[in-house]
């Protein structure tokens, strides 16, 4: 799961959003049939960079490579460069050879004018539960005037977000050794929404206010949806543009104090950092409940400061080394009991204040709701089920609420398991150093090892992604966490 080269097998293998992606099917019937061509991918993606072949890559890049691989997996070989016997595989690596060349490149230009932090990650409107781009983009619907997507966990519409942060380097002196504090603008909060929409919404400016209206420094300002997203989805694609230097004199982010320094832009740039997770989600959440630890790892300066790890840490870090995340998901699920039971004066089975356990045992579960459990003749046998998953039915697409998951709690209230352990892991292991690929495969490996009554103590967000959200992962630029 750990490994040495940076960027290699970041993704599961997937389908492009909005290339060949049969929008409007239920997940299964999405991916029905070309399961076995994935899975070449999937398997086979830890390969370094630095064992890819050599391959020139075309100009108009993400396009390219998209229809490469929608031919592929949608039956028309022919179309594709020789030799076309190449595995998907052979087609994701090449994106993420490209993203690993684009981030590069951006490595090496450190002065910077201006800093955009962007974030998709947002709460559903309905459910309260916390919503990653993956997730985003597989609601999506083809519908170029639709805002919305499909909440994954209670298949409601909702209108996701946009978050973007703007730091402004430019009161301090130009130093590439050291940039001052920058200034942070007013955050901005916009619709995220897809790419046909944002075609739609493109074609409509143009039609009335002509080329100009991409070129004007108030773009920002007048199309703040046209325009962010535009600077989201190029950033995910590796395709440069124009549109982030629109900053430097966008009306609404214009200094009092420029300093002389940054007088002339021909030396300087706009950075752009698109992130998983956002830390607004969080503020929802009652203080006294689970908090993520991967937020608490940085809070706590855990490198630093070994001591200060807490025992949950310790078992998702050693679990991922050792290739077994079963102990940390029964872990951080048992934990997260204690102290919904102790906020609502409920004894747990396990002793108040003492350290979390290694593992559950039969004692240390509680016994599913009525109608959600195990039939008495199975409650007592605590051999844990070969497909646990099967008999929940569906796949991680189709949510297994009402069938086996004992908590009902709103996700406001509740932090994703498969999102706090792949999290920390990525802070304090260093995200260039592991396989998301392998990730997901061992996850996947040890959900499927709980027991009935322990799946009664998980919530629906704590499922392993499902293929399509594997698919809509794959093909973008890594997010940041």
């Amino acid at each position: 799961m750990v490994q040495g080269s940076p960027g290699a097998g970041a993704h599961m293998a997937g389908v492009p959003m909005g290339v060949g992606m049969r929008y409007g099917e239920p997940a299964d019937s999405a991916v029905s049939g070309e399961e076995d061509k994935v899975s070449q991918s999937s398997t086979d993606s830890s390969r370094r960079l630095s064992e890819l072949p050599n391959l020139e890559i075309p100009q108009d890049t993400w396009h390219t490579l998209a229809e490469d691989l929608k031919n592929y997996l949608w039956g028309e070989p022919q179309k594709l460069p020789p030799p076309q016997a190449q595995r998907a595989s052979d087609i994701t690596e090449q994106f993420e050879q490209l993203y690993s060349s684009r981030e590069t490149a951006e490595q090496e230009e450190l002065l910077v004018s201006m800093k955009v932090h962007m974030t998709s990650c947002s709460r559903c409107s309905q459910c309260g539960s916390v919503l990653y781009d993956e997730e985003i983009m597989a609601g999506w619907t083809p519908d170029d005037s639709n805002l919305n997507t499909i909440c994954c966990w209670c298949k409601h519409p909702t209108v996701p977000n946009l978050s973007i942060k703007v730091y402004d380097y430019r009161e301090h002196a130009k130093d590439r050794e050291a940039q001052g504090q920058p200034k942070e603008h007013f955050p901005i909060h916009i619709p995220y929404i897809s790419p046909l929409v944002v075609r739609k919404e493109m074609e409509s400016v143009l039609q009335k206010e002509g080329d100009p209206a991409l070129t004007d420094p108030a773009c920002p300002d007048l199309h703040p949806i046209l325009y962010w997203n535009l600077i989201y989805f190029f950033h995910r694609i590796a395709v440069a543009s124009h549109l982030p230097d629109l900053l430097t004199n966008t009306p609404s982010l214009r200094i009092d104090t420029m300093h002389e320094s940054w007088q002339n832009y021909d030396d300087s740039r706009v950075k752009l950092l698109a992130h998983w997770d956002n830390p607004e989600v969080y503020q929802s959440l009652d203080p006294n409940l689970q908090q993520p630890i991967h937020r608490l790892w940085r809070i706590r300066n855990c490198p630093e400061d070994p001591m200060s790890m807490s025992p949950l840490m310790h078992s998702v870090t050693t679990g991922v080394r050792e290739n077994d995340l079963i102990s940390a998901l029964r872990n951080i699920l048992l934990d997260r009991k204690q102290k919904w039971d102790r906020l609502a004066g409920v004894n747990t089975p396990s002793k108040s204040g003492t350290p979390v356990k290694a593992a559950l045992t039969p004692t240390d579960m509680v016994t599913p709701p009525a109608g959600q459990g195990v039939p008495p003749s199975t409650a007592a046998n605590t051999t844990t089920p070969s497909t646990p998953l099967s008999h929940l039915g569906g796949t991680p697409s189709t949510p297994y609420l009402n069938k086996g998951f004992g908590s009902s709690r709103s996700g406001k209230q509740v932090v994703s398991v498969y999102r706090q352990i792949l999290f920390l892991t990525l802070v304090a292991l260093g995200q260039d150093n592991i396989d998301l690929t392998a990730f997901d495969r061992e996850y996947r490996r040890a959900f499927e090892k709980l027991s009935l009554k322990e799946l009664a103590l998980a919530h629906p967000c704590d499922q392993p992604p499902g293929m399509r959200e594997l698919f809509c992962r794959k093909l973008f630029k890594d997010l940041r966490v």
